[in-house]
């Protein structure tokens, strides 16, 4: 008996080496807010995200190439440097804890709001080190309310968050922008259906070898 599974067993909404454009969702505070990612060839709506990099700079509905998929930052942008060199900007995981539940609908005060979705670009930027410290008063406030939240979730590790480097056609390093997705861990359809022979197998093997003998 012989158990089947595929190795790709996560989707990506992001594959390296995708044409993709940003388009504003929400917020602009700063330059920063809710983008959507989409297709550049299809218009697919593909995810939701947030700037890491606070100095980095790119253009709306223009054609970016998704560079790399990884656990850190790489070229232009605070705390980053060559993406051909040894020196990355590790993901923190308290960006990981509010992106992940941001993706989930589980992010405690966030509403969907242009306020909430500042509140939440500034929260990532202070916790990356992008912005030297969070302001008072309106969307300051609830970005202060999850700060505060990550610090208590205490995540060790990014869990399936990860970064899109982003860089413009032909260009040899990403310098234009990072941005934040989710490996899925919904399994894809092709896993389920070997998982499924899998199982299936499984069963008739066991039902042989309980049947009684006559």
């Amino acid at each position: 008996m012989t158990l089947v599974f595929a190795t790709n067993g996560f989707s990506m909404p992001v594959t390296v080496g995708q044409h993709v454009k940003l388009s504003l969702s929400g917020g602009n505070a700063n330059g920063g807010g809710e983008f959507l990612v989409e297709d550049w060839s299809t218009g697919k709506d593909l995810l939701n995200t947030f700037c890491l990099e606070y100095n980095e700079e790119f253009y709306l509905e223009h054609e970016y190439v998704v560079w790399d998929i990884s656990k850190n930052a790489v070229g232009g942008g605070m705390n980053t440097g060559d993406p051909l060199s040894s020196t990355k900007d590790p993901l923190d995981p308290k960006t990981a804890y509010l992106y992940w539940n941001y993706t989930r609908g589980s992010l405690t005060g966030f509403t969907g709001t242009d306020e909430s979705k500042n509140a939440l670009q500034e929260a990532i930027w202070y916790i990356e080190g992008e912005i030297g410290g969070i302001g008072t008063g309106g969307y300051h406030e609830l970005a202060h309310t999850f700060y505060d939240e990550a610090v208590a979730a205490d995540w060790k590790d990014i869990g399936n968050v990860r970064v899109i480097n982003l860089a413009a056609p032909g260009d040899s390093w990403p310098m234009r922008q990072d941005q934040l997705t989710v490996v899925d861990p919904v399994p894809e359809p092709t896993t389920i259906l070997l998982s499924g022979i899998g199982l299936l197998g499984m069963g008739l093997f066991l039902r042989r070898k309980t049947r009684p003998s006559v």
